[in-house]
């Protein structure tokens, strides 16, 4: 039986970990939370802070691991040197900058020429100004290095905003660099693929609805895609010359990018590993019939994986959005649990909580995942259910 250590354990994660485990494959998993909810679904646990590098080679050389599996932008730096060190399937560590500081990322697609946002990089609140009116307003300032989930994103529309912008970006920027780039009008997608040897696939795209909010934070995103078959071609050629462009090879895919008006596609981001919340351990599934989590512990144990799409079903991954203020009551979450096509649905927040501004992902009251024959079905389904789950606050 073949050997996965898996960075990361924490509720989004549970469930991929189940995934591997009962697809046949031995599963030790790490996370710097001695509770973490995914611990109970792994053969095996570790109380191991996954950017502790050394811990983790540890780790791994007592367990002869076969294969190493990143699940967000903290453990990637690991994954790679440790998949370097070991000789197992996985990012390059020469390569491993590109996917984690989007300025060299950015840089590297420059180089080869890709479609994507006029961007400049910055270190200082005086150059902040400086970029910006290069680059033109509004345009959006964000960390280079910020660990995912939108962390520090923030438009800025004119001089007056760069201040504010700057201070907001800069608190989230690991490696102290941040972007400005340009703000492009249009969908926003989601592209989910897998990388084996060079060889790219795409599973799945979605298309987001973000509301009017300078943070940008989506508060859906539906599947499949609404987008033409000559757009949807278009993404899937640019992502994969993008994938290629950072030297990937073996690894999961999370892009990001915005189709203009005119149907032409942007690139914004690649994350060398499965999309965050249920997108990797859910929905994936839900979509194409392809168990992702399982198909790249096969890719990064050296196992050929089964990545053909089976269906073409429609999904809807939808967040509560309720206004700012104080939860001060929970209903009707039962109700909907039981609901057919309800994947799953939670409330991250408790009575008592707070509701402020929507400044990252992660500060997202809960979430609803429908699953329907078709894209309209699902996003009907999450409508109601966000009619009978009532999350009751005190402005």
């Amino acid at each position: 039986m073949r050997k996965v250590l898996v960075l990361g354990a924490g509720m989004y994660y549970a469930k991929s970990i189940r995934k591997i485990r009962e697809g046949g494959f031995h599963t030790i998993a790490l996370d710097r939370d001695p509770q973490a909810q995914g611990s109970v679904e792994a053969d095996e646990f570790y109380h191991i802070d996954i950017i502790d590098v050394e811990k983790v080679m540890r780790c791994a050389i007592d367990n002869g691991i076969d294969g190493i599996m990143p699940l967000n932008e903290f453990g990637m730096r690991t994954h790679a040197y440790i998949a370097n060190e070991l000789g197992l399937p996985g990012v390059h560590l020469d390569c491993v900058e590109a996917v984690v500081d989007k300025s060299i990322m950015r840089q590297c697609w420059r180089n080869e020429r890709l479609n994507q946002p006029d961007f400049l990089v910055f270190t200082t609140k005086g150059d902040a100004y400086c970029a910006a009116e290069t680059i033109g307003f509004p345009c959006i300032i964000k960390p280079a290095d910020s660990g995912g989930s939108g962390r520090g994103v923030i438009i800025a529309d004119n001089r007056s905003d760069v201040d504010n912008a700057y201070d907001f970006a800069k608190q989230y920027a690991r490696n102290g660099k941040i972007i400005a780039e340009t703000f492009i009008e249009g969908i926003e997608v989601t592209v989910e693929g897998l990388c084996q040897r060079g060889e790219h696939k795409v599973l799945s795209i979605s298309d987001k609805y973000k509301p009017d909010i300078k943070t940008r934070v989506a508060t859906s995103l539906n599947y499949p895609a609404a987008l033409s078959e000559t757009i949807l071609n278009a993404i899937k050629a640019l992502v994969t010359r993008a994938v290629k462009a950072l030297g990937l090879t073996d690894c999961a895919t999370h892009t990001e990018l915005i189709v203009s008006p005119e149907g032409v596609p942007y690139l914004i981001e690649i994350g060398a590993r499965g999309g965050g919340g249920h997108i990797f351990s859910t929905i994936v599934e839900a979509v194409t019939g392809i168990n992702m989590p399982l198909e790249l512990a096969k890719i990064l144990t050296g196992l050929q994986p089964d990545w053909i799409p089976r269906v073409q079903r429609g999904a809807c991954y939808r967040f509560f959005n309720p206004p700012k203020g104080t939860i001060v009551g929970i209903e009707g979450l039962d109700e909907a649990k039981n609901i057919e096509g309800v994947l799953d649905i939670g409330v991250t927040k408790k009575i008592g909580d707070k509701i402020g501004e929507l400044l990252n992902s992660q500060e997202r009251v809960g979430f609803i995942v429908t699953s329907a024959n078709d894209r309209n079905g699902a996003w009907e389904l999450a409508n109601y259910i966000e009619r009978i789950v009532n999350i009751k606050v005190q402005p």
